[in-house]
């Protein structure tokens, strides 16, 4: 899942960059927009990839992290016991 996601946010961040290339003239007329038009599209994948990887590497030992704690309140009944102590009960 979290591959899944970090690999939407990078397609998104790519097609919202390919309108803005797509205008760029390329056939040499003004090499300093061609370069200045690559630097921001690098930038914006980079971008990109480091939201990406901070989910891909973030999100599975959270849900690792929540499966133990639910497994733990399940088999040592410790819904009621948490309850009490947070004063619900």
């Amino acid at each position: 899942m979290a591959s899944v996601a970090s690999w939407l946010i990078q397609q998104v961040l790519s097609m919202l960059l390919s309108v803005p290339l797509a205008t760029v003239n390329f056939s040499g007329d003004d090499p300093a927009a061609v370069v200045a038009s690559f630097v921001v599209l690098f930038a914006f994948l980079a971008v990109g990839q480091l939201i990406g990887q901070g989910l891909v590497s973030v999100f599975p030992p959270l849900v690792t992290a929540l499966l133990y704690v639910d497994q733990r309140l399940r088999k040592e009944n410790l819904g009621p016991e948490l309850a009490r102590a947070a004063g619900l009960l």
